[in-house]
């Protein structure tokens, strides 16, 4: 017997026509991007499976006044109706929903994430828990660990230059730490790995050198990102690659960085 659909059914299937949903396995480089993380999931969700690394956590109630930049009410991260943002619920169908609802109201490039939170767990410490470690016991919660080099991130505020005409932000994401110039990401740690976000061409050129990889813990390469290994930031290489990455993100048309707190020199 075949099933007539039913009307949340076709709901469901209008609200997807128009929407670009985003996969698991490019959430990471869509927020390298500057695409704003949103998660509706209600707190008895979040507390069951654990909180979702670099999300903004907005109740689906409010959803509309607080991402709406003409609301009086709106995030500080939603200044432009042009940002792009991505809805995650638990398993990617009331976030279609609501992506669609943004897009009434003029947020063109809002979508959502493929399968939702439960995805991303199924997958494992991946696109957006990346280092961080997923545990799980029958009765347990999951707990995310995030853990990232202190030392090497100091080192990074130290070697970004001091330049007031350009807002510098750290915010904590995929299981590290990520500076973001003008609100689009260019350097970050990762455990004890340097993540460095340079033009096509330099990304070529950086995986010829030695300690250099793809940035690829998604199962799938990111074109403008390399890890580098702590042997290949020793001395001044650390500088070099800062210094890099903060002359392509200068080139990047601004972009909202969202909550974080600035980066400040340390001695």
């Amino acid at each position: 017997m075949i099933r007539e659909s039913s009307a949340i059914d076709v709901l469901l299937a209008a609200s997807r026509a128009d929407l670009e949903r985003v996969d698991p396995a490019d959430l990471a480089e869509e927020v390298a991007k500057g695409a704003l993380l949103v998660d509706i999931r209600p707190a008895e969700q979040r507390q069951r499976d654990g909180e979702f690394p670099g999300a903004v956590v907005i109740d689906r109630n409010v959803l509309e006044w607080r991402l709406d930049p003409s609301s009086p009410w709106h995030i500080a991260e939603m200044a432009s109706a042009d940002r792009r943002v991505i809805i995650v619920c638990n398993e990617g169908y009331s976030s279609s929903l609501a992506a669609a609802t943004l897009r009434t109201l003029g947020l063109r490039r809002a979508t959502d994430l493929v399968g939702g939170f439960q995805a991303v767990l199924a997958a494992g410490p991946g696109p957006a828990l990346s280092a961080g470690q997923v545990s799980q016991t029958s009765n347990a919660p999951v707990e995310v660990f995030v853990g990232y080099n202190e030392a090497l991130a100091k080192r990074i505020r130290k070697a970004v230059p001091d330049d007031s005409d350009n807002e510098i932000v750290e915010r904590k994401m995929f299981g590290g730490l990520a500076f973001f110039l003008n609100g689009n990401m260019f350097v970050g740690v990762v455990r004890d790995e340097l993540m460095v976000r340079l033009g096509e061409d330099a990304v070529v050129e950086a995986l010829g050198r030695p300690h250099v990889r793809e940035m690829d813990f998604t199962g799938r390469p990111m074109k403008n990102m390399i890890f580098v290994q702590p042997a290949g930031l020793q001395g001044r290489a650390l500088g070099g690659w800062v210094l890099a990455a903060v002359d392509y993100a200068k080139a990047l048309p601004p972009k909202a960085a969202g909550h974080g707190r600035s980066a400040g020199r340390s001695n």
